[in-house]
C-alpha cells in the first residue's frame, strides 16, 4: 500500500506541538499519531518519526472542530492551501488528507506492526514498524507482520528485482 497523501503542510507538526496540544487537552491525542516519512526510514536507525500528524480521518467538520488547537491550526494552514486550488481538492474537505488511504487502515487495523519500505532508498530494505502512525506517501507499507515475509523482501533476489524492475529518482531506486 502506499502511504497517505495530505496535500497540505499545515497537517505536520513539530513533536513539541503535538505534546502540548495532547497536554492541553488529553481528548487531542486521539486526532495526533508520529508522522513516519521515507526521511526517517531511511535516515533513523531506529525509524522513529521526527514529525507528527493531525489525522481526522472519517470525521465531520464539527466532529473535527471538537479537536479545538488541532482544528484551528489545520484551519489556518491547510484550508488557504486548499482554498487555492478548488477544482483539485472538491472531493476533499479541507480538514481530511487528500488520500486518506481506507484501504490501508483497514488492511493494518488489526496489526501491532507492519513492514514498511521508503519508496525512495539507496537500500530497498523494509523495516518493522508500529502501526499506530501515519504513513506518508513517500512510504510502502506491506500489511503483514510474518517474519517469513521480511526475510523475502529483505533477500538479495528481492532487492535486484526491485531495482531492475522499478523506476528511479536521481541515481536512487524507486520502489514502485
Amino acid at each position: 500500500f502506499g502511504g497517505c497523501k495530505a496535500y497540505g503542510q499545515g497537517f505536520i507538526v513539530s513533536p513539541s506541538i503535538a505534546s502540548n496540544w495532547a497536554s492541553a487537552h488529553k481528548k487531542n491525542k486521539s486526532v495526533l499519531f508520529p508522522y513516519l516519512t521515507g526521511e526517517d526510514l531511511n535516515n533513523q536507525p531506529t525509524s522513529v518519526p521526527s514529525r507528527w500528524a493531525i489525522d481526522f480521518t472519517g470525521m465531520s467538520e464539527v466532529e473535527a472542530a471538537e479537536y479545538k488547537l488541532p482544528f484551528d491550526h489545520t484551519k489556518a494552514h491547510v484550508k488557504p492551501e486548499r482554498d487555492r486550488d478548488p477544482e483539485t481538492f472538491k472531493a476533499t474537505p479541507w480538514w481530511q488528507y487528500f488520500r486518506p488511504r481506507p484501504a490501508l487502515r483497514r488492511a493494518i487495523k488489526n496489526k501491532d506492526q507492519v513492514l514498511a519500505i521508503a519508496v525512495v532508498s539507496k537500500s530497498v530494505m523494509p523495516v518493522r514498524v508500529p502501526t499506530r502512525q501515519v504513513f506518508s506517501h513517500a512510504v510502502a507499507v506491506f500489511a503483514t507482520d510474518s517474519y517469513a515475509m521480511q526475510c523475502i523482501l529483505s533477500s538479495s533476489p528481492h532487492q535486484l528485482w526491485a531495482i531492475r524492475y522499478g523506476s528511479g529518482m536521481r541515481n536512487d531506486p524507486r520502489y514502485t
